[in-house]
Protein backbone atom coordinates (compact mmCIF):
# COMPACT_ATOMS: atom_id res chain seq x y z
CA UNK A 1 0.00 0.00 0.00
CA UNK A 2 1.12 3.72 -0.26
CA UNK A 3 0.13 5.96 2.74
CA UNK A 4 0.45 9.54 0.85
CA UNK A 5 0.23 8.78 -3.05
CA UNK A 6 -2.76 10.84 -4.28
CA UNK A 7 -4.31 8.48 -6.64
CA UNK A 8 -3.91 5.22 -4.66
CA UNK A 9 -7.38 3.47 -4.33
CA UNK A 10 -8.67 6.02 -5.96
CA UNK A 11 -10.59 6.40 -9.51
CA UNK A 12 -6.65 6.89 -10.95
CA UNK A 13 -5.77 3.80 -9.20
CA UNK A 14 -4.37 2.60 -12.25
CA UNK A 15 -2.18 5.62 -12.68
CA UNK A 16 -0.55 4.80 -9.10
CA UNK A 17 -0.15 0.69 -9.85
CA UNK A 18 2.10 2.06 -13.32
CA UNK A 19 3.95 4.56 -10.91
CA UNK A 20 4.46 1.73 -8.26
CA UNK A 21 5.46 -0.86 -11.50
CA UNK A 22 7.85 1.94 -12.57
CA UNK A 23 9.62 1.85 -8.69
CA UNK A 24 9.34 -1.94 -8.48
CA UNK A 25 11.25 -1.89 -12.10
CA UNK A 26 13.98 0.40 -11.00
CA UNK A 27 14.65 -1.59 -7.82
CA UNK A 28 14.80 -4.55 -9.89
CA UNK A 29 16.92 -3.86 -12.79
CA UNK A 30 19.38 -1.15 -11.37
CA UNK A 31 21.38 -3.00 -8.54
CA UNK A 32 21.93 -6.35 -9.30
CA UNK A 33 20.89 -9.86 -8.10
CA UNK A 34 17.82 -8.95 -5.39
CA UNK A 35 16.97 -12.29 -3.23
CA UNK A 36 14.28 -11.14 -1.30
CA UNK A 37 11.16 -8.58 -1.88
CA UNK A 38 8.98 -8.37 1.20
CA UNK A 39 5.43 -6.91 0.28
CA UNK A 40 3.59 -5.48 3.23
CA UNK A 41 -0.58 -4.80 3.47
CA UNK A 42 -2.41 -2.76 5.71
CA UNK A 43 -6.06 -5.28 5.90
CA UNK A 44 -7.59 -3.07 2.99
CA UNK A 45 -8.46 -3.78 0.22
CA UNK A 46 -5.58 -4.75 -2.27
CA UNK A 47 -4.92 -1.67 -4.90
CA UNK A 48 -2.34 -3.14 -6.85
CA UNK A 49 -2.55 -5.33 -9.53
CA UNK A 50 -1.40 -8.86 -8.39
CA UNK A 51 -0.97 -10.48 -11.83
CA UNK A 52 0.84 -7.31 -13.13
CA UNK A 53 2.67 -7.24 -10.22
CA UNK A 54 4.06 -11.30 -10.28
CA UNK A 55 4.91 -11.00 -14.06
CA UNK A 56 7.00 -7.69 -13.91
CA UNK A 57 8.69 -9.11 -10.93
CA UNK A 58 9.29 -12.66 -11.90
CA UNK A 59 10.62 -11.87 -15.44
CA UNK A 60 12.56 -9.17 -14.28
CA UNK A 61 14.39 -11.39 -10.94
CA UNK A 62 13.46 -15.46 -11.72
CA UNK A 63 15.04 -15.86 -8.50
CA UNK A 64 13.08 -13.67 -6.53
CA UNK A 65 11.84 -15.04 -3.17
CA UNK A 66 8.44 -13.70 -2.59
CA UNK A 67 6.05 -13.63 0.48
CA UNK A 68 2.72 -14.01 0.70
CA UNK A 69 1.26 -10.38 0.95
CA UNK A 70 0.85 -9.55 -2.43
CA UNK A 71 -2.14 -11.99 -2.40
CA UNK A 72 -3.91 -10.36 0.95
CA UNK A 73 -6.95 -7.46 0.44
CA UNK A 74 -8.56 -7.64 3.60
CA UNK A 75 -7.84 -8.15 7.25
CA UNK A 76 -9.60 -11.75 6.58
CA UNK A 77 -6.88 -12.55 4.26
CA UNK A 78 -4.15 -11.15 6.80
CA UNK A 79 -5.66 -13.70 9.81
CA UNK A 80 -6.14 -16.55 7.83
CA UNK A 81 -2.17 -16.04 5.94
CA UNK A 82 -3.84 -16.51 2.64
CA UNK A 83 -1.23 -17.30 0.24
CA UNK A 84 -1.36 -17.80 -3.96
CA UNK A 85 0.29 -19.93 -6.29
CA UNK A 86 3.31 -17.44 -6.88
CA UNK A 87 4.12 -16.76 -3.49
CA UNK A 88 6.88 -18.42 -1.63
CA UNK A 89 5.95 -18.49 1.93
CA UNK A 90 3.75 -16.87 4.59
CA UNK A 91 4.16 -14.48 7.14
CA UNK A 92 2.43 -14.77 10.89
CA UNK A 93 3.05 -11.49 12.80
CA UNK A 94 3.74 -10.94 16.46
CA UNK A 95 3.45 -14.47 16.89
CA UNK A 96 5.06 -17.86 16.10
CA UNK A 97 3.42 -19.35 13.47
CA UNK A 98 2.24 -23.36 14.02
CA UNK A 99 3.85 -26.72 13.02
CA UNK A 100 3.80 -26.52 9.28
CA UNK A 101 6.29 -28.58 7.28
CA UNK A 102 4.14 -28.02 4.24
CA UNK A 103 4.03 -24.93 3.57
CA UNK A 104 6.56 -22.38 4.07
CA UNK A 105 6.44 -19.78 6.77
CA UNK A 106 8.58 -17.22 8.64
CA UNK A 107 7.40 -15.08 12.25
CA UNK A 108 8.25 -11.49 11.59
CA UNK A 109 8.66 -10.26 15.74
CA UNK A 110 9.52 -7.03 17.38
CA UNK A 111 12.93 -7.14 19.55
CA UNK A 112 10.64 -4.00 21.01
CA UNK A 113 7.29 -3.33 21.29
CA UNK A 114 6.75 -2.01 17.93
CA UNK A 115 8.34 -1.93 14.77
CA UNK A 116 9.90 1.65 14.91
CA UNK A 117 12.04 2.60 17.71
CA UNK A 118 10.78 4.56 20.51
CA UNK A 119 13.04 5.99 23.46
CA UNK A 120 12.52 3.60 27.07
CA UNK A 121 10.37 0.80 24.92
CA UNK A 122 10.35 -2.65 26.75
CA UNK A 123 12.26 -5.02 24.66
CA UNK A 124 12.62 -8.54 24.49
CA UNK A 125 15.57 -10.09 26.23
CA UNK A 126 17.89 -12.47 24.49
CA UNK A 127 16.64 -15.28 26.60
CA UNK A 128 12.00 -14.83 25.23
CA UNK A 129 13.96 -14.14 21.17
CA UNK A 130 15.82 -17.53 21.40
CA UNK A 131 12.83 -19.18 23.11
CA UNK A 132 10.69 -17.60 20.11
CA UNK A 133 13.92 -18.66 17.59
CA UNK A 134 13.73 -21.98 18.94
CA UNK A 135 9.88 -22.15 18.74
CA UNK A 136 10.15 -21.30 14.88
CA UNK A 137 12.80 -23.69 14.12
CA UNK A 138 11.12 -26.17 15.68
CA UNK A 139 8.04 -25.94 14.12
CA UNK A 140 9.90 -26.16 10.62
CA UNK A 141 9.44 -21.92 9.96
CA UNK A 142 11.81 -18.97 10.23
CA UNK A 143 12.21 -16.17 12.30
CA UNK A 144 11.95 -12.22 11.12
CA UNK A 145 13.26 -10.32 14.41
CA UNK A 146 12.58 -6.35 13.58
CA UNK A 147 15.32 -4.16 15.14
CA UNK A 148 14.45 0.11 14.61
CA UNK A 149 17.35 2.13 14.31
CA UNK A 150 17.42 5.39 16.48
CA UNK A 151 16.77 8.79 14.79
CA UNK A 152 20.94 8.71 13.89
CA UNK A 153 21.08 5.39 12.43
CA UNK A 154 22.36 3.86 15.39
CA UNK A 155 20.77 0.67 17.04
CA UNK A 156 20.37 1.24 20.46
CA UNK A 157 22.78 0.00 22.80
CA UNK A 158 20.34 -2.04 24.72
CA UNK A 159 19.58 -4.28 21.73
CA UNK A 160 22.63 -4.83 20.22
CA UNK A 161 23.78 -6.84 23.74
CA UNK A 162 20.99 -8.80 22.92
CA UNK A 163 21.92 -9.51 19.35
CA UNK A 164 25.32 -10.02 20.38
CA UNK A 165 24.19 -12.85 22.81
CA UNK A 166 21.36 -14.50 20.43
CA UNK A 167 25.19 -14.79 18.34
CA UNK A 168 26.81 -16.29 20.41
CA UNK A 169 23.96 -19.02 21.52
CA UNK A 170 24.01 -19.38 17.92
CA UNK A 171 27.87 -20.11 18.11
CA UNK A 172 27.39 -22.60 20.44
CA UNK A 173 24.25 -24.10 19.33
CA UNK A 174 23.95 -23.35 16.04
CA UNK A 175 23.96 -26.79 14.74
CA UNK A 176 20.17 -27.28 16.25
CA UNK A 177 19.43 -24.34 14.31
CA UNK A 178 21.42 -23.79 11.20
CA UNK A 179 20.24 -26.03 7.89
CA UNK A 180 17.79 -28.00 9.80
CA UNK A 181 13.83 -29.00 9.48
CA UNK A 182 11.10 -28.93 12.18
CA UNK A 183 10.39 -32.47 13.75
CA UNK A 184 10.46 -35.33 13.74
CA UNK A 185 8.45 -34.92 16.82
CA UNK A 186 5.69 -31.60 16.93
CA UNK A 187 6.03 -28.71 19.02
CA UNK A 188 4.40 -28.60 22.08
CA UNK A 189 4.37 -27.48 25.72
CA UNK A 190 7.36 -29.53 26.09
CA UNK A 191 9.12 -28.27 23.67
CA UNK A 192 10.59 -29.05 20.18
CA UNK A 193 12.77 -30.77 17.79
CA UNK A 194 14.62 -30.00 14.67
CA UNK A 195 16.26 -32.82 12.47
CA UNK A 196 19.37 -32.78 9.50
CA UNK A 197 19.96 -36.00 7.83
CA UNK A 198 20.09 -38.84 10.56
CA UNK A 199 19.96 -36.11 13.87
CA UNK A 200 17.54 -35.08 16.05
CA UNK A 201 17.96 -32.06 18.02
CA UNK A 202 15.33 -32.42 21.43
CA UNK A 203 14.79 -28.80 22.43
CA UNK A 204 13.32 -29.02 26.15
CA UNK A 205 11.53 -26.17 27.63
CA UNK A 206 9.14 -27.99 30.14
CA UNK A 207 10.16 -31.01 31.97
CA UNK A 208 7.92 -33.80 34.36
CA UNK A 209 9.67 -34.53 37.57
CA UNK A 210 13.28 -34.31 35.34
CA UNK A 211 11.53 -35.97 32.86
CA UNK A 212 9.80 -36.38 28.67
CA UNK A 213 8.01 -38.86 27.92
CA UNK A 214 7.86 -38.71 23.68
CA UNK A 215 5.81 -41.41 21.11
CA UNK A 216 7.66 -43.98 19.34
CA UNK A 217 10.24 -42.82 16.76
CA UNK A 218 10.80 -45.30 13.85
CA UNK A 219 14.10 -45.76 13.99
CA UNK A 220 16.71 -46.83 16.01
CA UNK A 221 19.02 -44.28 18.24
CA UNK A 222 22.66 -45.33 17.71
CA UNK A 223 23.95 -42.64 20.03
CA UNK A 224 22.79 -39.25 22.41
CA UNK A 225 24.32 -36.49 23.74
CA UNK A 226 23.27 -33.22 25.57
CA UNK A 227 24.56 -29.98 23.94
CA UNK A 228 23.68 -27.76 27.01
CA UNK A 229 24.43 -28.40 30.92
CA UNK A 230 23.91 -31.31 32.77
CA UNK A 231 23.31 -34.95 32.16
CA UNK A 232 20.68 -36.88 30.05
CA UNK A 233 19.93 -40.52 29.32
CA UNK A 234 17.68 -41.77 26.97
CA UNK A 235 15.41 -44.94 27.64
CA UNK A 236 14.13 -46.58 23.78
CA UNK A 237 11.25 -49.03 23.91
CA UNK A 238 8.37 -50.29 22.54
CA UNK A 239 6.01 -47.34 24.02
CA UNK A 240 8.24 -44.35 23.36
CA UNK A 241 11.34 -42.41 24.24
CA UNK A 242 11.47 -41.35 27.70
CA UNK A 243 14.53 -38.43 28.43
CA UNK A 244 15.79 -38.20 31.77
CA UNK A 245 17.63 -34.94 33.13
CA UNK A 246 20.46 -34.61 35.78
CA UNK A 247 21.73 -31.49 36.62
CA UNK A 248 25.40 -31.17 37.22
CA UNK A 249 26.66 -31.18 40.52
CA UNK A 250 28.48 -27.59 41.00
CA UNK A 251 26.84 -24.64 41.63
CA UNK A 252 27.42 -22.95 38.69
CA UNK A 253 26.24 -26.22 36.78
CA UNK A 254 22.83 -25.96 38.87
CA UNK A 255 22.09 -22.29 37.25
CA UNK A 256 21.85 -24.04 33.88
CA UNK A 257 19.27 -26.70 35.11
CA UNK A 258 16.06 -26.52 33.35
CA UNK A 259 13.35 -23.75 34.38
CA UNK A 260 16.13 -21.36 35.54
CA UNK A 261 16.59 -18.15 33.40
CA UNK A 262 19.81 -19.00 32.28
CA UNK A 263 19.30 -21.00 29.91
CA UNK A 264 15.83 -20.81 27.08
CA UNK A 265 15.99 -24.80 26.32
CA UNK A 266 17.85 -27.92 27.07
CA UNK A 267 19.36 -29.46 24.01
CA UNK A 268 19.61 -33.30 23.49
CA UNK A 269 21.16 -34.43 19.93
CA UNK A 270 19.91 -37.91 19.00
CA UNK A 271 21.78 -40.11 16.12
CA UNK A 272 19.31 -42.41 14.53
CA UNK A 273 19.64 -45.56 11.68
CA UNK A 274 18.21 -43.74 9.40
CA UNK A 275 17.23 -40.29 7.92
CA UNK A 276 15.06 -37.73 9.95
CA UNK A 277 14.22 -36.25 7.14
CA UNK A 278 12.03 -38.86 6.19
CA UNK A 279 10.16 -39.58 9.02
CA UNK A 280 6.63 -37.65 9.23
CA UNK A 281 5.75 -35.64 11.62
CA UNK A 282 4.69 -37.34 14.84
CA UNK A 283 2.07 -35.86 17.34
CA UNK A 284 2.81 -35.34 20.82
CA UNK A 285 0.20 -35.30 23.87
CA UNK A 286 0.11 -32.02 25.45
Amino acid sequence: MDWRDPDCRTERNAVYVDRMLGHLRELLQNYGRIDLLWFDHDGGPAPWDQERTYTLVRSLQPRLVINNRLDCGSMKDIEAQKMGPNADYYTPEQRVGAFDTRRPWETCMTIGTQWAWKPKDTIKTAGECIRILVQCATGDGNLLLNVGPMPDGRIEPRQVSVLKSIGAWLRKYGESIYGTRGGPFRNGVWGGSTRNGNAVYLHIVKWDNGEVRLPVLPAKIRSSRILTSGKVSIEQNADGLTVRFRPDGSPARRRSQPGTRYTPDTIVRLDLDRSADEIEPIGVQP
